[in-house]
């Protein structure tokens, strides 16, 4: 129970002094192995993020039906840039691909903070993150949000473009989706994921990316020394030094597909491209 929760962790410290508690009931633990079914690993706990005060505040947007908690506001480049270097690449865990590399439209996102960070803001979409809990406080007399478990499902490349190049001139728009601790809908969150990302060119591979399917495939052929590259844009050198592994075989998801098109459907399906491969319209 939650008076047991708040009780405990009183009585443990007058006892044994300043332990270190973490408490799992059922819920906890049910997200913990959703998590690891959606290759949530290592999963991020909790970050403090703060907020630029300067923009002129926040939205707070309660969901009651879907239980589902929403924050949108401005956080500075600087900021964004300070929480990828201290989480790494497990906060992209749940997006469905990799940095595309400083070229394209991120060689244009990198230009702009360069030339005219005041108008980033403007320029650029913003990022959508999902989270467990998320909470305003004050911190030092700043704005801040506490983000229990945060993903970022898209601005995978924002992020990394301004993990490069920050300016604190420059800020984006941040939605922070709290999809609640006890939330078991993994097809809404998939959902979000798909949704996010639709708005932006992705293709059919890189919405296949995290499907249980592929993250099964990677998960085995991992045991046989193999690295399956699942989302484009990840490179041997990154994946390896996340899972800390030594690969004897690489192979991507599209090297796979086609291989398996080309023997089982028809020959002439992985001529027409990863688009059409990956095609899951009924």
């Amino acid at each position: 129970s939650q008076n047991y929760k708040d009780e405990f962790p009183e009585k443990a410290t007058a006892c044994t002094g300043n332990p270190e508690l973490r408490i799992y009931d059922y819920k906890n633990i049910e997200n913990c192995f959703s998590e690891w079914k959606d290759n949530i690993f290592p999963a991020v706990s909790t970050y403090t993020l703060p907020m630029d005060s300067s923009s002129g505040g926040y939205i707070n947007r309660t969901e009651t039906k879907l239980g589902v908690d929403t924050w949108i506001c401005t956080i500075l480049s600087t900021e964004l840039k300070k929480m990828y270097e201290e989480l790494g690449d497990a906060i992209f865990s749940r997006n469905v691909r990799g940095y595309l590399g400083d070229k394209g439209i991120n060689a244009e996102l990198t230009q702009t903070v360069k030339n005219e960070p005041e108008k980033f803001w403007y320029y650029n979409n913003g990022i959508t993150m999902i989270c467990r809990d998320c909470e305003h406080k004050v911190k030092h007399s700043k704005p801040v949000l506490e983000i229990s478990r945060p993903q970022i499902v898209n601005g995978l490349q924002t992020t990394k473009s301004l993990a490069n190049e920050a300016s604190p001139l420059a800020s984006v728009l941040l939605k922070v989706i709290n999809i609640g601790e006890g939330t078991t809908d993994t097809d809404f969150v998939h959902k979000i994921v798909q949704a996010t990302n639709r708005q932006n060119p992705v293709g059919n591979e890189d919405l296949a990316s995290n499907d249980e399917v592929q993250i099964d495939l990677w998960r085995n052929f991992s045991m046989v020394d193999c690295l399956y590259i699942r989302k484009r844009g990840e490179t041997f050198n990154q994946i390896q030094n996340r899972y800390g592994f030594k690969a004897v075989l690489t192979f991507s998801k599209y090297d796979l597909a086609k291989a398996v098109a080309a023997c089982t459907i028809d020959p002439q399906i992985p001529r027409k491209g990863p688009n059409v491969i990956f095609d899951q319209t009924p």
